[in-house]
Parts: C-alpha cells; structure tokens; sequence
C-alpha cells in the first residue's frame, strides 16, 4: 500500500481501488474540534457546502450521532440529491463518506482530515478517490472539475466562517 493510501489511519483500499482524482487543502483558524463540529454537523450541510439547498439526515444505522453509518442527503437542484454515506467518523480529526447510488461515479470515497497547527488553527485536507461508472475519457475530467471547484468554494465558506487561508 502507498503512503498516499493511508489517511489519518484509514486505509483508502479498504472503500475502493479508485485513483486520487481531487486533493484540496486549507488552513482554518481554528482548533480542529470547532472545525469538526461544523463538517460533521450534517443537518446544517447547506451552510458552507456550495449548491446545497436542503439536507435530510437518516442516522438509522449510526453508531453515533452523526458518525459511522449516517447517510446524509444533499439536495440541490430540483429533483437532484447527492447520497452520501459516513464510513468513518473519528472526532476531531477524521471524516469520511463515500457518494453512493451517483449517475457517473463509483467506489467514490472522499476523506476530510484535520491536523492541528501549531499555533491553534487546522490545516484540513480533502481528498476524493473514485472511478466513472460510464465514458470516462468525459466523465473523470468532468466531474474532478466539478469536485474540485465544489471543495474550493465548500473551504472559501469555511475560511469566511473561521478564518485562514488556502494551502
């Protein structure tokens, strides 16, 4: 296994095979367990992910509120939602989820990873891994492009929230 493959402890092989298509990082000024309140509030979603419009929680399967197992859906558009699954949950520093049941991905997982800084802020780092379900030489360029500016414009409204800078 790469080094690459093994985030915060996680090892990306055990979600997917799928390449590193988007790697985004920030740094927050704030400590990484007001940083994980807020990524892992998944109610409240709509408040800094770009495009979100409404968020329906289902902690059914949870280990913990919020944590392992809670499928949270991101709606959007009309009509369209994105269905995301918490697969690893390890406050204050670990969030995992993969999008499931998605017309043009799959084996998608996506790791956000908060390392404290020391001079009391976050440096976060997100990262997506997966494969096209149909015509990749359009879908992969497409939807990382899609990912990576949905990251950048999720962290811009976390740096509005706490302050800091892009890495």
């Amino acid at each position: 296994m790469a080094a690459d493959r093994i985030i915060g402890g996680l090892s990306v092989d055990t979600y997917t095979d799928a390449p590193l298509r988007v790697a985004r990082a920030v740094y927050l000024n704030a400590p990484p367990k007001s940083v994980f309140a807020v990524i892992s509030d998944h109610v409240n979603a709509d408040q800094w992910l770009p495009l979100v419009n409404r968020v329906n929680v289902n902690r059914g399967h949870a280990s913990e509120r919020n944590g392992t197992g809670t499928i949270r859906y991101l709606h959007s558009l009309p009509r369209y939602f994105v269905r995301q699954y918490i697969i690893a949950y390890h406050a204050p520093h670990l969030l995992a989820y993969s999008i499931e049941e998605h017309a043009f991905i799959t084996q998608h997982v996506a790791i956000m990873l908060l390392e404290p800084e020391r001079f009391g802020g976050t440096n976060l780092f997100w990262r997506h891994y997966f494969h096209s379900s149909w015509w990749p030489g359009l879908t992969i360029p497409l939807t990382s492009l899609v990912l990576h500016q949905t990251c950048t414009w999720a962290l811009f409204n976390l740096i509005g929230h706490f302050g800091g800078q892009p890495r």
